[in-house]
């Protein structure tokens, strides 16, 4: 059988037009065809849903329109980087700058002949590889020069898998929590995991007898061990294109305020309370409790109560304190 070139849904309420998507393009694409937005949202809800690499989706259907659906799939974070192309019979200009407006790709008008969509998403697709991997490739090289850091200091490694599982259940806890829960279910779990573990990608220019070193940093040690934010930044910025822009953003987040704290005191910028964006926040608390969890040249790895109990005493004054109410919520499943 012939390997699968990628995953498609096809979201129509007329079986006319799912045989026909079906029938173009089965031979090399999965292909899923729902009549309805509802089943859409009902099947990437689902867990085990591989994420599709494209939507067709038609615009006039009963129940939730194509335009709402569009809307709901781009202010949702886990889908919103889902490409999605516009089928649809209404041809005016409107409705086309309308679907353009709110994050469609592209339109196909109906009707059409298997041949034009089969062309048009096998266009649509290509591009799509490329653009893939153009980013999996800048992604591979920043993960490169994290394991480089991993070798010199070789706790590293474990500290990215505490942060990973962390972040995991602590963003799991903020989706059921009444004052994060709108803001933690747009977030991409997938691409702040990747984010995060390049976090510390500056520390490249940081000398090992300062990382190693086995107690308190001197002044002027601590001041060059702070280069390796703006250095980490500038690392991102170049990599950065306009096809990967929303992932390094959100790297360069990650980076830029990680050191931030709630009172004011952190670094670079020294920004305080609320005006650290949530995920900095987040960041802050995570990177610091999955330190505190691995040995350091200078002291022995805390176990997870001695740990909890420095983030706890650092509420209000380090740590967002609503934060930490929510770590308190996970604690005893923390790794």
């Amino acid at each position: 059988m012939k390997e699968s070139q990628g995953h498609i849904i096809i979201v129509d309420d007329d079986l006319t037009n799912l045989k026909i998507g079906k029938s173009a393009l089965s031979d090399v694409y999965t292909v899923l065809t729902l009549d309805s937005a509802e089943k859409l949202f009902r099947e990437l809800e689902e867990q085990n849903i591989v994420k599709p690499d494209l939507i067709l989706l038609d615009l006039d259907m009963p129940g939730m329109s194509g335009f709402e659906a569009l809307r709901k799939l781009k202010l949702d974070q886990e889908t919103q980087e889902i490409p999605v192309i516009i089928v649809t019979g209404m041809d005016s200009d409107a409705q086309k700058l309308k679907s353009l407006d709110l994050g469609a790709s592209d339109l196909i008008i109906k009707p059409f002949t298997q041949a034009l969509l089969r062309k048009r998403v096998d266009i649509y697709m290509s591009t799509l590889v490329m653009s893939n991997i153009g980013r999996r490739i800048r992604i591979s090289i920043l993960r490169e020069i994290t394991e480089q850091i991993e070798r010199r200091d070789g706790e590293m490694g474990e500290h990215i898998s505490q942060l990973d599982s962390s972040l995991k259940l602590m963003i799991g806890a903020m989706r059921e929590n009444e004052r994060y829960a709108i803001i933690a279910q747009r977030w991409n779990t997938a691409d702040i995991l990747q984010a995060s573990a390049l976090h510390d990608i500056g520390m490249i220019v940081v000398p090992e007898e300062i990382l190693l070193k086995p107690g308190k940093l001197t002044e002027e040690e601590f001041e060059r061990m702070q280069r390796h934010v703006p250095v980490g930044l500038r690392m991102l910025e170049r990599m950065e294109t306009p096809s990967t822009a929303r992932f390094f953003q959100l790297a360069k987040d990650v980076v830029a305020m990680h050191h931030e704290r709630w009172d004011g005191s952190g670094y670079p910028k020294g920004l305080k309370g609320s005006e650290t964006p949530l995920l900095g926040r987040l960041m802050a608390l995570v990177d610091v409790y999955s330190a505190l969890r691995r040995p350091r040249p200078y002291r022995e790895a805390k176990s997870r109560d001695a740990a909890l109990a420095e983030i706890f005493a650092l509420q209000n004054v380090h740590f967002d304190p609503d934060l930490v109410e929510v770590c308190r919520s996970v604690a005893d499943r923390l790794p």
